[in-house]
């Protein structure tokens, strides 16, 4: 069988770096594909440029046998090509369907919006992929694994055949994982082409046709399905390179010295209880490890901490105050710092270059008497380059350019220099490639060896299991269950985690 998405040649420099170097690739009809690599290794420019995103340089990519209009989105929808990115492109405060015909809505015969044509599209839609959640709801009150999911709906809606998904299971518990999978060999049994941009080795192991990996910009290896190992893979994208992330128990903390304890906490908002009676305590040096399925009340958690949520009961106490009704602002200034979940929307702006986002909220530092002291910014860019590994031209580069891996790297920078005696770290490590994500958390053990307490909010079980100390596990908004490492198991942390119970 032909391919029916034939990539030939392509290649796609910015300034002086080259993302893509003659890049072939090939996919079949009904084929699960996986493309994998370190970040920066080309990944994203090659899935931009087959979505018109990003025209390349040279090369030529033909879909069904018929040459692509490189660089137009519009003639990559037209061809039947839709991408489900990483961060989604939904409206939050639109509902379902809304956000499935936006663009694209049908009218009636006096030019207004068919709402029932609409709706009955995109639920039988939704009924084809085993859609359950409602769509007449803004999707703000959805959880991410729905909004996920209303992407692909959105993307088959506009008659896509070639689905790209690009590190789709970033922001999924196993079990919401395990259902997209099961979503996705849906949809290739019944024809769709399916592009898997992730990290996660296991996944292309488990659920890829064949997969390419690249590593700095070009092709070093293209497997089929019963050639590829975790092994085979690690290697052909690391190359000579060693990969360790140490997985070892944590010492044990024994300190007295609470940094942090959350009494009687419950939150209220948009008329629901996300969180009820929570009570947990932080010890200085631990990394205290919260599990549980997305939409369990881990964003809420994390919110009130930083005081952008306002409990309706309880209280908040850091190191001996309590921080209940400070402002986020006040909440920092005492040494709290924060890795948001989303680094895109909530950690860097992309259009500042990387010397400012490395000084986002620290400006004090850096005032003069008639102004910023501009030399000094440049020199603590510089500085924090070096030492935690940023990789760009320069520190006047625009951090939206650089990869993802690099920049989670400036917000950990910019975290860990105030030598932060609290640290609330959410999905520290979503959508890293395994030498980015070692490199978290080799920086998060070490701000914790430092006395650094540290709330670590993850769906990832395994990052869990590894960093902490302790994990608690939330459902419903409450905390269900603790384990020590000592005593830490996957299986068990999965059944509270879920609400199972052992038949």
């Amino acid at each position: 069988m032909l391919p029916v998405i034939q990539l030939q040649k392509i290649t796609k420099k910015f300034g002086n770096v080259v993302a893509n170097d003659r890049i072939d690739l090939g996919v079949r009809r009904g084929e699960i594909h996986g493309i994998v690599g370190e970040n920066g290794a080309g990944k994203s420019t090659l899935v931009h440029s087959l979505s018109g995103l990003v025209k390349p340089d040279k090369g030529s990519i033909l879909v069904e046998g018929e040459p692509l209009v490189l660089g137009k989105p519009d003639a990559c929808l037209e061809a039947g090509i839709g991408l489900v990115a990483q961060h989604f492109s939904l409206v939050p405060t639109l509902t379902g369907w809304e956000n499935i015909v936006l663009g694209c809505e049908p009218t009636t015969h006096w030019g207004s919006i068919d709402r029932r044509n609409a709706m009955r599209k995109a639920v039988s839609l939704a009924e084809k992929l085993d859609v359950s959640f409602p769509l007449d709801v803004p999707i703000e009150s959805l959880p991410l694994a729905n909004r996920q999911a209303l992407e692909i709906i959105k993307a088959l809606y506009r008659d896509a055949k070639f689905l790209i998904l690009d590190e789709p299971t970033s922001s999924l518990s196993p079990p919401e994982a395990e259902r997209l999978f099961q979503r996705l060999h849906s949809l290739a049994d019944s024809g769709t082409t399916i592009l898997l941009v992730t990290h996660k080795i296991q996944e292309i192991v488990d659920h890829a046709d064949s997969s390419t990996v690249l590593r700095q910009g070009r092709v070093t290896a293209v497997l089929k399905q019963g050639e590829m190992t975790s092994r085979g893979l690690v290697t052909a994208i690391m190359g000579d390179k060693e990969y360790t992330d140490v997985a070892g128990s944590p010492a044990v903390r024994k300190s007295s010295v609470t940094m942090l304890a959350i009494e009687g906490l419950s939150v209220k908002a948009k008329d629901r209880k996300h969180i009820r009676n929570l009570n947990l305590t932080l010890v200085k040096g631990e990394i205290l490890g919260v599990a549980g399925v997305a939409g369990n009340g881990q964003d809420y958690l994390f919110r009130s901490v930083l005081g952008i949520e306002q409990p309706t009961e309880g209280r908040i106490v850091y190191k001996g105050l309590d921080i209940t009704r400070l402002s986020t602002r006040e909440r920092r200034k005492l040494g709290i710092a924060v890795i948001p979940e989303d680094r895109l929307a909530e950690g860097i702006i992309p259009q500042l270059s990387l010397r400012d986002n490395l000084i986002l909220g620290d400006h004090a530092r850096f005032s003069r008497r008639f102004g910023l002291d501009i030399g000094e910014m440049g020199t603590f860019a510089q500085a924090a380059m070096r030492s935690f590994d940023i990789r760009a031209d320069s520190h006047m580069q625009f951090v939206g350019n650089l990869s993802g891996g690099n920049q989670q790297k400036a917000v950990i920078a910019r975290e860990l220099s105030t030598d932060p005696d609290l640290l609330i770290a959410a999905q520290p490590a979503r959508g890293l490639d395994l030498g980015a994500k070692a490199y978290v958390h080799t920086r998060l053990r070490q701000a914790s060896d430092r006395g650094a307490g540290i709330l670590l909010i993850s769906q990832d079980l395994d990052e869990l299991v590894q960093l902490s100390h302790r994990i608690v596990v939330m459902n419903g908004g409450r905390i269900v269950g603790e384990q020590s490492h000592r005593s830490m198991n996957v299986f068990t942390l999965g059944q509270m985690m879920t609400g199972a119970t052992e038949s």
